[in-house]
C-alpha cells in the first residue's frame, strides 16, 4: 500500500436468491392449517458476508417480517396462507456498513380457495427511490413499473403521487391505467413520493411501496 492511501472499504456482494421461485405458487411451503404454512427462503452464500437479512413483505396488507440470519443462507417463516409475497435478503459485513440487496422475488402462497389469486404489488422501476431527476423543456416525466398476476386478469393500475414544492403539498392522483407505464407533466424543485395500486377484474388489489425522487431547478 502506497504512503498515504487507504484500502477500498470491504463491501459485501448481493445474495442469489433461489427458492421460493419468482412468480411460483409455492408448491414446496408445509402446511400447517388452513390459515398457516411454514416456507423454507434458500438463497446463495455471497461474498464478504458476516450476516443476511431475509425481508418478507406481504403484498395483501403491506406488513413485513425480518429475520436476521448469521452464517447460514436459509430461514424458515411462517406464513398467511392466500396471499401474494414479495421477498428479498440483505448482505451485511461486520467490516463495514455497506449492505447490498439482492433482487426481489414474488410468489403465492396458496390458501383454501386457489382458484383466485391477488395481485402482486407493483415493483416500482423508474424513477428509482431517492433519485435526483433533471426535466425537459416539457417537464414531462415517464413512469414505469412491473405488474403480475398469476391469474393474468389484470384490470388496471391506479398511480398516486404527492408533491411538495415550497409549503405547498399536493395530491395527485392517475386512475385506470391499462400499461405499466404513464407519462406525467412535474414540477421543477420540487419533492415527491409515489406508489402504484394494482387491481384486477374481482376488484383485488395490492399496493406497492412507496418510493421518493426529487426535480431539479
Amino acid at each position: 500500500m502506497r504512503c498515504g492511501s487507504e484500502d477500498p472499504p470491504i463491501e459485501p456482494s448481493s445474495a442469489l436468491l433461489v427458492s421460493p421461485i419468482n412468480g411460483d405458487l409455492c408448491a414446496t411451503a408445509v402446511i400447517l392449517n388452513e390459515q398457516f404454512s411454514n416456507v423454507t427462503f434458500l438463497w446463495n452464500f455471497s461474498e464478504n458476508t458476516d450476516s443476511y437479512t431475509l425481508v418478507v413483505k406481504n403484498d395483501l396488507n403491506g406488513t413485513r417480517i425480518s429475520r436476521v440470519v448469521p452464517d447460514l443462507n436459509r430461514a424458515e417463516l411462517q406464513l398467511t396462507r392466500g396471499a401474494p409475497y414479495s421477498w428479498w435478503v440483505v448482505s451485511s459485513t461486520l467490516l463495514s456498513e455497506k449492505k447490498s440487496t439482492s433482487a426481489t422475488w414474488q410468489f403465492y402462497l396458496e390458501g383454501v380457495e386457489k382458484y383466485q389469486f391477488i395481485p402482486f404489488s407493483a415493483l416500482l422501476l423508474s424513477p428509482r427511490n431517492n433519485q435526483e431527476i433533471s426535466l425537459g423543456e416539457d417537464q414531462d416525466y415517464e413512469f414505469s413499473w412491473d405488474g403480475n398476476d398469476l391469474d393474468d386478469d389484470i384490470s388496471h393500475y391506479n398511480l398516486y403521487l404527492t408533491v411538495q414544492s415550497g409549503n405547498s403539498i399536493k395530491e395527485l392522483s392517475f386512475l385506470d391505467i391499462l400499461v405499466e407505464e404513464r407519462t406525467i407533466s412535474l414540477e421543477l424543485n420540487s419533492t415527491y413520493t409515489w406508489k402504484v395500486e394494482t387491481v384486477d377484474i374481482r376488484d383485488n388489489k395490492s399496493m406497492s411501496d412507496t418510493r421518493m425522487f426529487k426535480t431539479l431547478k
